[in-house]
């Protein structure tokens, strides 16, 4: 009993404030206390947690080899959940540019009580690229961009909006508090779905099944990304059904929305193969369908308008500024319906194979 109290009141009074750092480590208590929740991705509370490991020498020499770690999953003030695990640096671009680099966390299989997490192996976490007040709009803005795709469909990628303290075991013990999310790991998303992921490098937007390439193609329009590719599965998995069918049967999921003209990042700039000069203005990147076929396709996000704009509406942790920005963003994809303009702009880029 003393020690809980002692517990609560040290995690009262070491908060500080975000995108800050402390001086000193918070004693946040590293006890197994509680059986750990399951049902990781499906949950859209924010998931507080504590990842001790030596940060500054991560942020310096952004690792490409494992170094050791240990993540605590604060459950309440005084229940927790303790995981050692190794973690890396991670990406391409954000790992050379961001102060602090993208993670890769890799857990000891089998470390959960829980039959759907038992194969949470390696899992990717989306930081902060830089140390500035922006940092966690655009980390809200991105997690948002993949509550977005899971509206249009249940084959998306999971994900879990965390409020994490990173710890350094280092000699200055300092404390940055900050936010990232967690990206389901893609051998959970095949087992959710019971569909197999594929790593042929020389899959094109005509094997995958066309209902399924147009949502996403227009969904990257939708929210402005020119950064991705069936070919070489660039910022996108690509699935197959257990039972092959003779018909395009691949099952694409796209990811990575950092370069997205709905997120507009600082460092984010257009593909070099559009002809645009802002992220913020729309290219689409799918393949050309007739009239009848583009309208059928684009139904689906008329039907769902509503919902799609619930995910932004009702995120409370988005300020004013960024929430106004994404609200319009998406009337000036919903205004090109007007007057089918956004057919007309879709069959100007459209790929004709």
């Amino acid at each position: 009993m003393k020690f809980s109290l002692l517990f609560t009141l040290l995690i009262a009074c070491c908060y500080v404030a975000s995108y800050s750092q402390g001086s000193n480590e918070h004693n946040y208590g590293i006890e197994h206390t509680v059986d750990e929740p399951s049902h990781l991705f499906e949950d859209d509370e924010v998931l507080e947690v504590s990842l001790r490991f030596k940060v500054r020498q991560y942020t310096r020499k952004k690792p490409r080899e494992y170094i050791k770690a240990l993540l605590t999953t604060h459950h309440s003030p005084v229940d927790s959940v303790n995981h050692k695990l190794k973690l890396k640096s991670r990406g391409e671009f954000r790992n050379e540019y961001c102060s602090f680099p993208p993670i890769k966390l890799n857990f000891k299989k089998g470390d959960f009580d829980y039959e759907d997490l038992d194969d949470l192996n390696k899992v990717k976490l989306v930081t902060h690229c830089q140390y500035s007040k922006q940092s966690a709009q655009y980390i809200y803005k991105e997690y948002l961009c993949y509550k977005l795709y899971s509206v249009l469909s249940n084959q998306s990628f999971g994900v879990r909006l965390l409020k994490i303290n990173y710890i350094d075991t280092g000699k200055k013990k300092k404390v940055i508090e900050q936010y990232g999310f967690l990206i389901e790991p893609v051998n959970m998303l095949s087992e959710r779905h019971e569909i197999l992921h594929t790593e042929v490098s020389t899959i094109s937007q005509l094997h995958i099944q066309p209902n399924i390439l147009d949502r996403v193609a227009i969904f990257n329009y939708m929210i402005g990304n020119g950064d991705w590719s069936v070919k070489g599965q660039h910022n996108l998995k690509v699935f197959v059904p257990l039972v092959p069918t003779p018909q395009p049967n691949g099952i694409a999921v796209p990811y990575d929305f950092d370069y997205s003209g709905m997120v507009n990042t600082s460092y984010a700039v257009p593909n070099e193969e559009s002809s645009i000069s802002s992220v913020t203005e729309r290219y689409y990147m799918g393949v050309c369908r007739s009239e009848e076929g583009f309208r059928e396709a684009l139904q689906e996000f008329l039907d769902k308008k509503e919902a799609l704009y619930q995910v932004v509406t009702e995120f409370e942790l988005l300020n004013d500024f960024h929430k106004k920005q994404m609200l319009n963003y998406l009337d000036s994809f919903y205004d090109e319906f007007e007057n089918d303009r956004i057919i007309r702009s879709m069959q100007s880029t459209c790929l004709s194979y």
